[in-house]
């Protein structure tokens, strides 16, 4: 069985030490001497941070964030698929800035 045991918002900077305190303190909240795995995106801060705490076993990396990494990238070497999201992201952000009619 797999569970969710907490979302935290971080108020702090996103250092190493400050991620890897927020970490402990959703165990301690469950009362939890170690967690087999936490799921991370790929950013080398909580990465590093779930790799430091040893109350946490496994570190995976969120198989959905990096797809859209990888999307993304591939998207943005096409050109002519760039050129495109550039122009739906300047019609939308024109839209938006414009106000309610």
């Amino acid at each position: 069985m797999n569970y969710t045991l907490g979302l935290c918002h971080v108020e702090e900077r996103y250092t190493v030490n400050n991620l890897k305190a927020s970490i402990e303190k959703v165990l301690d909240d469950w009362a939890l001497d170690k967690a087999f795995a936490i799921v991370t995106d790929n950013g080398s801060n909580i990465v590093a941070a779930a790799n430091i705490c040893d109350r946490i076993l496994n570190s995976v990396h969120c198989f959905g964030h990096t797809s859209q990494l990888i999307v993304n990238t591939a998207l943005s070497s096409v050109s002519a698929v760039a050129d495109m999201l550039k122009l739906v992201r300047d019609v939308s952000r024109y839209f938006r800035r414009s106000g309610p009619s």
